[in-house]
């Protein structure tokens, strides 16, 4: 399949990514920091380093999750460390509603 190509959209890739501002939170920050390992990394390398970024984020959501169910106010919940991994996304699942493809 051939797709239509749009004149009017910007086909010029930024030199480089914006800085990512902190967060405050460490695990938060960690896996936002990764961004910058996209910077001149071919295409094909992006998803594991997205994948990772997303894992790391949804870990850290739902450990909040986690705390305010304990009872403790979010805001005192404190990550042990910064050791996330791709096995943190299978033991803290995201959601049970819809995939994001079937919203469309």
């Amino acid at each position: 399949m051939t797709w239509p190509v749009q004149e009017d959209l910007p086909l010029e890739v930024p030199a480089s990514l914006p800085p990512v501002e902190a967060t405050g939170e460490p695990r938060v920050d960690a896996a936002l920091d990764r961004l910058s390992e996209l910077e001149g990394a071919p295409v094909a390398e992006h998803v594991e380093v997205f994948t990772d970024i997303h894992a790391r984020l949804t870990g850290a959501l739902a450990d909040l999750g986690d705390d305010a169910a304990d009872g403790r106010p979010v805001s005192d919940a404190r990550p042990p460390d910064d050791t996330a991994t791709d096995d943190t996304a299978t033991d803290h699942p995201a959601t049970d509603g819809p995939a994001p493809d079937d919203l469309a």
